[in-house]
């Protein structure tokens, strides 16, 4: 009796063992694979220079995201002082803009200054050229505009004066009579005195060549193109190099339409120059990264267009 109970036992136990061996290979279930130790601490290792050596690729080909300033003073602020001097910028400042726009370009002596015109005869009355005076004959003389004065600073004067005040985008300007790279002088006086210029600085240009050689040179700070009606007819084979991070452009060429395509090319685009309230707000509603204008304060004075400004 006790014998023929221990068989059927064996029996019983043999057919739930084989059920389980059945039910979990039809579930699905892998076997369990014992794993050395040694084995799996070299594929840890594999594993963490994998990241590793991501990471680096990240940090190396990484450049910062150009930011929507919003509201840029354009020359500083075109309705005080005297453009592109200390003064406008600080107007600039205490107006809140997050960015002034400034115009760079070289004396005789291959100073960066900070000047827009190639010729004295706008802002002092005098029928000079930039590019006949050294910078210590240009600084010598006294500009006039918006009922005050002001003098000519060098590009290291003002980028040490607004360090961790606003940020600047630089104006590529030409004159013709160059005798080196208005860029590679420009990048030593950036990369010398300003304060995370790969944040804080950006730049921009009318001449493509400075755009190209920016992005040969130091493709990693942020550099845009200005365009106009002019220029629009190449810009779709332009933005195929690759070598653009933003466009800049006349009011009269932005609608929906140009703004949707600037969406789709991921390119931030910046207005300028808008000074009429209604066009900013127009503007911004349609979508637009950023306003270049003459008048900054207007962001601290018009309760709606700061109200834009602030949801973005």
């Amino acid at each position: 009796m006790g014998g023929i109970f221990i068989k059927r036992f064996n029996k019983a136990v043999l057919c739930i063992l084989s059920s389980i061996v059945i039910i979990t290979l039809s579930s699905g279930f892998a076997p369990v694979k014992y794993v050395k130790m040694e084995d799996l601490a070299k594929k840890e290792k594999i594993n963490a220079d994998k990241n590793k050596q991501s990471s680096a690729v990240i940090l190396e080909t990484d450049k910062p995201a150009p930011v929507a300033p919003f509201i840029i003073g354009h020359r500083g602020c075109g309705n005080v002082g005297v453009e592109n001097t200390i003064a406008a910028i600080d107007a600039a400042v205490a107006a809140k803009a997050k960015f002034a726009e400034i115009d760079v370009i070289l004396t005789k002596d291959s100073v960066p200054i900070v000047m827009h015109d190639g010729y004295l005869d706008r802002l002092a009355g005098k029928n000079l050229a930039v590019s006949a005076l050294t910078y210590a004959e240009l600084k010598a003389i006294p500009l006039h505009q918006n009922n005050a004065t002001g003098y000519i600073s060098s590009l290291e004067e003002i980028i040490k004066h607004c360090n961790g005040k606003i940020g600047l985008v630089i104006d590529y300007k030409q004159h013709g009579y160059e005798t080196t790279s208005v860029v590679d002088k420009t990048m030593e006086v950036v990369k010398k005195f300003a304060v995370s210029p790969k944040e804080n600085i950006y730049f921009q240009s009318f001449n493509y060549a400075h755009v190209e050689e920016m992005h040969k040179k130091y493709s990693d700070y942020i550099m845009g193109y200005l365009i106009n009606e002019e220029s629009m007819a190449n810009l779709p084979a332009q933005l195929k190099n690759k070598n653009i991070d933003f466009i800049s452009a006349y009011r009269v060429v932005v609608n929906p339409a140009f703004v949707a395509q600037m969406k789709a090319e991921k390119k931030p685009l910046y207005v300028w120059t808008v000074n009429d309230e209604h066009a900013i707000i127009n503007l911004l509603n349609m979508g637009v990264d950023g306003i270049i204008t003459d008048y900054p304060d207007l962001i601290v004075k018009n309760k709606q267009i700061s109200d834009i400004v602030l949801k973005k």
